[in-house]
């Protein structure tokens, strides 16, 4: 396996999925609004954990900052119910994905920032699913 570190890119769509995930309490989205500050402070931890990753993986001392702001200032970040599941919406997830992955290794695996990155990739992906509006409608079993 090899590590790299995300670019801010794939860690704003990260930080978006991570912040989110986080929200879809029991699988029942809240739709609760998500402050910029509160993005930018994740996308800021899971930078420093991918950072904590690869140095542990290469035996290194990259030290690693993100240039400017992630998130618009003062801005608000919602996802509406009807447009849930999105290509955009899956596009996050993979980037939390990707991040996950990049930070699987072994001075980082066990930290508490990895386990709730991988209880909120869960969290997302199954709402990603069970909140489809045609799913209700698929049959259960025969």
């Amino acid at each position: 396996m090899s590590c790299m570190i995300a670019n801010e890119k794939t860690l704003r769509l990260a930080a978006l999925a991570f912040a989110f995930g986080e929200e879809i309490e029991g699988y029942v989205y809240t739709n609760k609004a998500i402050e910029a500050s509160e993005l930018e402070q994740i996308a800021l931890d899971l930078h420093a954990l991918n950072v904590r990753a690869y140095n542990g993986r290469y035996r290194d001392n990259l030290t690693g900052t993100l240039e400017g702001r992630l998130f618009q200032s003062h801005a608000l970040y919602r996802i509406k119910a009807e447009g849930f599941g999105s290509v955009d919406h899956l596009k996050w997830v993979k980037a939390l994905r990707f991040v996950r992955y990049q930070c699987a290794e072994d001075a980082t695996i066990h930290d508490e920032l990895y386990l709730r990155m991988e209880r909120a990739e869960t969290a997302f992906f199954v709402a990603l699913t069970t909140l489809r509006p045609d799913f209700e409608g698929l049959p259960w079993g025969e």
